[in-house]
């Protein structure tokens, strides 16, 4: 009996830590649940809601949303949360203490919120979780920073990217949905099909007179009488000639160079040079910028491409002339290092020109003299605009803008002009139709003419017979190293009495060890170029000074050059000699 009575007693108490374990589970992943009460609270100067929750009520961040949607119940009159007035009176919801052992929600989630076109996170934040700016700029967007790291910049989204959101969100999201759903039967027009301006300008609504005092109602007139409301929570100025409107799904995915979308003209030739001075580009998505007061400026950057430059400087271009003067003087004012370039007429020179002159870069040069740099080539690059990022001038970019049927700069050059810090960027033009160059692209001759006679196509004879004198008492004979036509080539000159029977035989004796390179091939009837040789890299843009001979397709470097130089010439269907 005593068995079977501890045995219940056993069992008893394993169910009863079951089912405190089970408790203690549950307390882990739930919410404080107290009962919310209110009170009644004066408004004090540079209060804000989420300030008097958490620092009056010690409410914690986790629990705003759902005493925000508490406080919309109790102050029907306040239609913008995000203003209350100082010395106005307001009910304040509470939450009871919690017990101290009650574990703290944490902001991980599983939710992912899927962007779509036309929405920035501050947009979601507020329309779609119903939280106050105050609380999305101060406390949630740098929860879901630490929720997704791999989110580069908050204020850059692009459609279709999942983000998490904090866990306090999910029961606010559903009873919003709850509180907004439309009577049944009414169709709902889905989020992607809305028009998505390419800038918009969100300004809080004014703030509302105190419940105690209301203002007095304006004359009814009979054109205020016929007109709609007049004053929407938000308003929304929109650049001029820009109509929201429902978007057809097929200007939403229009491609390059389509209505909707960049030029193509930009897409291929500003942005990637931009990009290559530093810039950072954001031409798919929504950019936004907050502006200190409750408004905010969103941006589709399909529309208007957004350039940030490693300067700090943001450059939005506006190629459709959509936004109003009144409108860029609201964006530089509210942000001094935004400046808005507006589309010169399709004038790529003129765009880039008024890039430049606001990018805050050390020193712009535009049609100035050549930058030379080399040791044994000189190589001169020229450039409609010659850049020094930084005082130290290491850093030097030269821009050019090329027409459709100009040639880019070869990569062999383009290697070359780095290992001197210098960038080539080309805006424009096609690729340089350069062949490979081969893997003996440089052959070394050590001085040998039998060798270079050989690649110039120049007849010759060796070792060459030649009787000087012949007669039947006496016969004297000289053998030529190397006889081209009547012109004898010698690295080491016969006695001066040979010389003289040389020359009794119509033949001409040259020193080769004495004469220079030019002086034999001119006596042997070899018409060449140089030195120096100018090579055309490209027209007006960069040009190599070799010293070098130069014969058909045959180059004769005096002394090796350096490697990407060789490389260039071999590829562009040189015979690249070194003598």
């Amino acid at each position: 009996m005593r068995r079977l009575f501890a045995l219940v007693l056993v069992m008893v108490g394993l169910w009863t830590a079951g089912v405190m374990a089970q408790d203690i589970t549950l307390v882990k992943r739930a919410r404080r649940t107290a009962d919310l009460k209110s009170v009644s609270y004066t408004v004090q100067k540079d209060d804000t809601l989420w300030k008097i929750f958490l620092h009056e009520y010690r409410a914690r961040p986790e629990e705003l949303p759902a005493l925000y949607r508490r406080f919309r119940e109790l102050n029907p009159n306040i239609h913008d949360l995000d203003y209350i007035r100082a010395g106005q009176r307001v009910v304040i919801p509470r939450l009871e203490e919690a017990a101290p052992q009650e574990a703290r929600v944490q902001p991980s989630s599983e939710e992912r919120y899927i962007l779509k076109r036309g929405e920035h996170l501050a947009k979601v934040l507020r329309e779609v979780y119903g939280l106050p700016d105050d609380l999305i700029f101060n406390e949630y967007l740098a929860l879901i920073k630490k929720l997704n790291p791999e989110i580069e910049n908050l204020d850059h989204v692009v459609p279709g990217q999942a983000v998490r959101m904090p866990a306090t969100l999910t029961n606010n999201k559903a009873a919003r949905v709850r509180e907004a759903a439309p009577p049944a039967g009414t169709p709902e027009i889905p989020s992607e099909d809305r028009a998505a301006t390419p800038l918009k300008v969100e300004s809080p609504a004014p703030p509302q007179p105190p419940a105690e005092a209301p203002a007095a109602p304006p004359a009814v007139t009979p054109e205020r009488a016929a007109a709609p409301e007049e004053r929407p929570e938000r308003a929304t100025l929109y650049p001029a000639g820009v109509v929201p409107g429902p978007v057809p799904p097929e200007a939403a995915s229009a491609a390059p160079g389509q209505a909707g979308q960049v030029s193509r003209l930009v897409r291929n030739t500003l942005l990637p040079a931009l990009s290559r001075l530093g810039g950072s580009q954001k031409d798919q998505g929504t950019f936004f910028l907050p502006v200190s007061g409750g408004s905010s400026i969103s941006i589709d950057t399909q529309e208007m491409p957004v350039m940030e430059l490693d300067t700090g400087r943001r450059i939005i271009l506006d190629l459709n002339d959509q936004i109003s003067p009144e409108v860029k003087a609201l964006v530089e004012e509210a942000f001094p290092s935004c400046s808005i370039i507006k589309d010169s007429g399709g004038d790529l020179e003129g765009m880039m020109n008024k890039v430049l002159s606001v990018s805050g870069y050390f020193s712009i040069n535009t049609d100035a003299g050549p930058l030379l740099v080399g040791e044994e080539e000189k190589v001169r690059f020229s450039g409609k605009w010659i850049v020094y990022k930084d005082f130290s001038r290491r850093n030097v970019f030269v821009i050019n803008v090329l027409s459709e049927d100009e040639s880019r700069t070869p990569a062999p050059i383009r290697d070359y002009a780095s290992r001197f810090g210098i960038d080539l960027i080309e805006m424009g033009g096609l690729e340089a139709n350069l062949e490979e160059p081969r893997t003996d692209y440089v052959k070394i001759l050590d001085r040998s003419y039998p060798q270079l006679f050989d690649r110039l196509g120049v007849a010759y004879e060796q070792d060459r017979h030649i009787e000087l004198v012949a007669s039947e008492v006496m016969q004297i004979a000289y053998t030529a190293p190397i006889l081209v036509g009547r012109t004898v080539l010698a690295d080491k000159m016969p006695e001066k009495n040979m010389q003289s029977f040389i020359a009794r035989k119509g033949l001409t004796i040259l020193n080769t060890r004495e004469r220079e390179l030019g002086e034999v091939l001119k006596a042997v009837g070899v018409d060449f170029q140089g030195p120096p040789v100018k090579i055309q890299v490209a027209s007006g843009r960069t040009e190599i000074d070799l010293d070098a001979l130069r014969v058909g397709q045959v180059l004769i470097l005096k002394r090796a050059v350096d490697q990407d130089i060789a490389r260039f010439l071999s590829a562009s269907g040189m015979d690249v000699l070194i003598w």
